[in-house]
């Protein structure tokens, strides 16, 4: 039994190309920026000179930071992204936190 083809004016590849979905262009760019060597150097560093969430160490717990958070972003002040008054070492709940503030104060924007 011959197959018939879903649309017979594309070829396979074409088809293939047609289900990707659109790339979100602000995440694809945040993604090569967090993959840069300069600031895997930086973020190491700072998570080594401060281990713990310093959210929670003011609030007396001992939580291991995971994540670096840029106190005035980035995108805001690009000069800032490296510096290292401008980061914060967090656990993951509170850098979700500051996260998910942000992203309201921007309008829903990443």
């Amino acid at each position: 039994m011959d197959r018939i083809p879903a649309r017979p004016d594309r070829l396979p590849w074409q088809r293939r190309l047609e289900r990707k979905p659109p790339r979100d262009r602000a995440k694809t760019e945040r993604h090569r920026w967090l993959q840069r060597a300069a600031w895997i150097r930086c973020r190491d560093y700072k998570l080594s000179l401060d281990p713990l969430c310093e959210d929670c160490k003011e609030a007396g717990e001992l939580v291991p930071a995971q994540q670096v958070h840029h106190l005035i972003s980035r995108e805001v002040d690009p000069a800032k992204a490296y510096d290292r008054d401008n980061l914060r070492s967090l656990c993951l709940a509170h850098h979700r936190i500051r996260e998910t503030a942000l992203q309201a104060e921007r309008g829903g924007r990443s």
